[in-house]
């Protein structure tokens, strides 16, 4: 029996597509893939929707037919599938063997002119030894559209469906080995013609490859049957987004589509007049295409173009053409075609922009691009951005579903509470002198409704904190936020890393990720190595304590060099970090350096160099004797050409110091890799510390974070009244059952497993200042709560503005935001916040006393930044209740990254 394709297109007669190899343990599958597919009630499935029989037509040689199948039944045996098509002509017969999974594949693309709708094509024989990559890329400018696919998707479904009944289904290690060794040989074929395929199937990757059984037979097969993956910034399914307006997006015409009649609208981004031709260079979302008005063939359209100038949108109609040969622009997807256009329609005219919006490389004030926010986001790099990152919440999304989460929406309206920063509040007309408080986080919500049996919880949450910005931080923020009951630190820290890698293949699977299982460091060790709690892990240059090397045998100072003598005495350390190839640096580079070591805190920088022949140099090298300093390069492990950078202090001072500088270095000598995922855990964090402003102790990430079990005796005063810390108590050794994930040198995300008993947590809230009573005004539901039975549970909260910037290599959240504030928490676009009228104030019964900030208007006019109002608002009416003294502490406590 012959095996055929089915494929839109003008195909080159007798051309050769690729094939696949399914898994090998589906062979026995015959009967059943009939009964779960269902082929015969159901042809709606890819590729089989609407499909119209049309007469057989003979092609061009013996093999060749076109036909528009119609899909009959399946057939299936021990060993092959067939799906059986019927047209006006004889029944067709055709073969999906289990030994090539590619026996028929159908394009969804456009009908050829004058062709009846459905999927029509060229029918070519399969030859049986046609494996080889040549042949995949020869087939990749094809959009085409396999009906084995449809069999794949669903027999995923199938898998996976008995995977979570317990069924284990595994792949032999012999179809492994082909399925590996047919992937090299279709990469190498790739590369060899300098075609570039999808990276890794991005669009379908949503399932992770490696979900069962070490492999996904859906990436796989797509991996070989489909074209390059389109720019992010374009849609996926171009047909869509057809309408009376257009045909076709500015990014979907090729060379294949010569001849068509198209419509496309969108913004003018060039305009070139040479007389009798004028050349537009359409841009939407998905790309631009060069449109051709000509004066002969169009003089109306061309009368039209004549009067468009850049931003103005239009819309035009012509027939695709290719572009003459030298004149391609090899820099565009569209770069081989133009549109002739026959008919011109200005739909909108526009101003002249305060800036370019088609010069992707302009140096534009950031303030400038706020203000007129809505024409940035034209600009292709911002808006490929705002796509990434629905990407990604996209496949947060996925990943939760699949895995049992039940997504639940929190109230933006409810109680302050000390969560570590300023709440913003909002006035209630109908509750004068009371007001509601935006949540910080949705921390005590999620914690009750583990209370109430939702044991798998997550939301894509919105947050808000008043306090001072910076380039991770704004003052409204969105995260992922999730919650799992009746698990330990190890459970969710192990679900918690599965979604990361499964969202990180999904969304840039081009990004290698650099260790996984990730490396996992207590807070201790992390700051002992790298002076933060967030290292980038992507470079060395940890510190390296010198202590050995400037003390005796009976462990006393013995360097000669008096500070770094003295500082060992009063139990201070000599740390350093070894610079690679530095050791020829100039005098102004060190006092760069020196300078940005004070500015840390340091009260100095000593340094030693290291030339290429082995030399030991440096001004303390004379204190230190030519064998102390040999010893203190040795120790710090320093090679010929490197720098070592020494501070000594106390270990605090010394650690932020060396690790500031480290963050500094890797930076400036491009040391990280930019295209790799440093991903990393943090765990055993301090459980409280020291807030000597108001004398009692205050949690290192939030109030609820839980203790680790062998700890739980600390958490007691040395005076033994629960209500009178100090600095001494036992409570200060105690660690916490916290744990941050960290992408390449930011905090990504915290967690950790909660206090879920209600007497540890009244004990834990008087050793951070709260009374009795304040307790229960504060946390009375969480307490009232505990009193009903809580799980043991714990969960994690993600920045999505932090992951998304991190994605797309950005610095400042702000570029991944679609209308942020400026760094003084203003919206210069809608000119927020503003003053209220006097009405608003008095129907909430408000007045405001203080001193008033400029509004926002007003700066932007005297061209200041403007800044927040700073009045305070006070309700006369009806007081606030009186709170306690002790005040959160102003600063980023709970597990909030953004």
């Amino acid at each position: 029996m012959r095996r055929f394709r089915i494929a839109t297109g003008s195909l080159p007669t007798g051309q050769k597509p690729c094939r696949t190899e399914p898994p090998a343990n589906l062979k026995s599958r015959g009967s059943q893939l009939v009964r779960e597919l269902g082929v015969a009630e159901d042809s709606s499935r890819e590729g089989l929707a609407n499909l119209t029989p049309t007469d057989v037509e003979d092609g061009d040689g013996g093999d060749e037919r076109r036909i528009a199948p119609h899909v009959d039944h399946a057939e299936c045996s021990s060993r092959n599938s067939w799906l059986v098509c019927r047209g006006r002509g004889p029944v067709e017969r055709v073969m999906l063997d289990q030994g090539v999974a590619g026996g028929i594949e159908v394009s969804p693309g456009r009908p050829q002119p004058g062709a009846p709708k459905g999927l029509i094509g060229r029918v070519h024989e399969v030859a049986p030894d046609d494996h080889t990559g040549e042949a995949a890329t020869e087939v990749e400018s094809v959009d085409r559209l396999d009906i084995h696919f449809g069999v794949m998707d669903r027999l995923d479904d199938i898998v996976e469906r008995e995977a979570q009944r317990g069924q284990s289904v595994k792949r032999p290690a012999s179809a492994t080995r082909a399925v590996q060794e047919r992937e090299a040989r279709v990469r190498a074929g790739l590369e060899r013609t300098g075609l570039a395929r999808r990276p890794a199937a991005a669009e379908q990757q949503g399932r992770a490859l490696g979900h069962v059984g070490g492999f996904s037979m859906n990436s796989v097969l797509r991996r070989y049957h489909t074209r390059a993956m389109p720019p992010i910034d374009a849609p996926t399914d171009a047909t869509t987004f057809a309408s009376a307006y257009r045909t076709h997006t500015c990014g979907e015409l090729r060379a294949i589509d010569e001849g068509e009649t198209a419509r496309l609208s969108g913004w003018v981004n060039r305009r070139r007049d040479q007389g009798g031709l004028i050349f537009l260079d359409l841009r939407d979302r998905a790309g631009i295409t060069q449109v051709v008005i000509d004066r002969t063939d169009a003089p109306e359209a061309h009368a039209a173009a004549s009067r468009v100038r850049s931003e103005f949108v239009v819309t035009v109609e012509g027939k695709v053409a290719k572009r003459l040969p030298g004149t391609e622009n090899k820099r565009l997807p569209t770069g081989e075609v133009e549109l002739q256009a026959t008919s011109v329609a200005i739909l909108n005219e526009s101003k002249t922009p305060p800036f370019y919006v088609n010069d992707p490389d302009a140096q534009i004030d950031e303030s400038l691009r706020l203000k007129y926010r809505y024409l940035d986001l034209r600009r292709p790099a911002i808006a490929n951005r705002l796509v990434l990152r629905s990407k990604l919440v996209h496949a947060i999304h996925a990943a939760h579903q699949k895995a049992g989460f039940v997504e639940v929406e929190t109230p933006d309206l409810v109680k302050a509470t000390p969560e570590g920063a300023r709440d913003f509040l909002v006035p209630s007309r109908l509750r004068p002198g009371e007001v509601y408080a935006l949540p910080q986080s949705p921390q005590q919500l999620k914690q009750l409704l583990m209370v109430a049996g939702i044991d798998r919880y997550y939301q894509i949450a919105r947050c808000f904190r008043d306090e001072d910005l910076r380039g991770d931080r704004q003052p409204e923020f969105t995260q992922l936020d999730l919650e799992m009951s009746f698990v330990d630190e190890e459970a969710v820290m192990r679900f918690v890393e599965a979604m990361i890698i499964e969202v990180s293949q999904a969304v840039v699977p081009d990004r290698p990720i650099l260790k996984a299982p990730f490396p996992r460091l207590t807070y201790a060790e992390a700051m002992d190595r790298y002076g933060t709690d967030k290292p980038d892990l992507r470079f060395g240059l940890e510190m390296v304590n010198l202590a050995p090397a400037l003390t005796d045998g009976e462990g006393k100072p013995s360097s000669g060099f008096r500070v770094f003598d003295e500082t060992l005495a009063g139990d201070g350390v000599v740390k350093a970090i070894v610079v690679p190839g530095m050791g020829g640096a100039s005098r102004r580079e060190i006092d760069e350096l020196t300078e940005a070591a004070r500015r840390y805190g340091a009260g100095g920088l000593a340094h030693l160099a290291v030339d290429d022949a082995g030399t030991v140099k440096g001004p303390i090298a004379k204190f230190l004797g030519e064998d102390g300093a040999e010893r203190v390069v040795t120790a710090a492990g320093a090679a010929p050409g490197d720098l070592v950078l020494i501070v000594a202090d106390t270990a605090k001072v010394a650690n932020e110091v060396l690790g500031k500088l480290r963050t500094d270095l890797g930076t400036k000598l491009g040391l990280a890799d930019t295209n790799v995922l440093s991903y990393e855990w943090i765990t055993r964090f301090p459980m409280y510390e020291w807030d000597a402003e108001n004398e009692r102790w205050h949690a290192t990430h939030n109030p609820f974070s839980g203790v680790v079990p062998e700890d739980e005796e600390l958490l007691v005063t040395a005076s033994g009244d629960p209500y009178r810390p100090s600095p001494r108590d036992p409570a200060g050794r105690a660690r916490a059952m916290q744990y941050d994930v960290v992408l390449n040198g930011w905090e990504l995300g915290g967690g950790s497993v909660r206090i879920w008993r209600g007497d540890l947590l009244e004990k834990s809230f008087a050793l951070q200042g709260h009374t009795l009573e304040d307790m229960r005004e504060k946390f009375g539901a969480m307490l009232e709560a505990f009193g009903y039975g809580a799980p043991p549970h714990g969960g994690i909260a993600i920045g999505i503005d932090r992951w998304a910037a991190l994605f797309s290599n950005q610095v400042n959240i702000r570029e991944v935001m679609a209308f942020p504030k400026t760094q003084s928490g203003t919206d210069l676009m809608l000119e927020a916040p503003s003053r209220p009228e006097p009405e608003q104030l008095e129907e909430l019964g408000l007045r405001f006393v203080g001193k008033r900030a400029p509004a926002a208007s007003e700066a932007i006019a005297s061209g200041a930044t403007p800044s927040v109002v700073t009045a305070t608002a006070v309700a006369p009416e009806r007081p606030a209740p009186e709170r306690p003294t002790s005040a959160a502490p102003e600063r980023p406590a709970s597990e909030r990254p953004a």
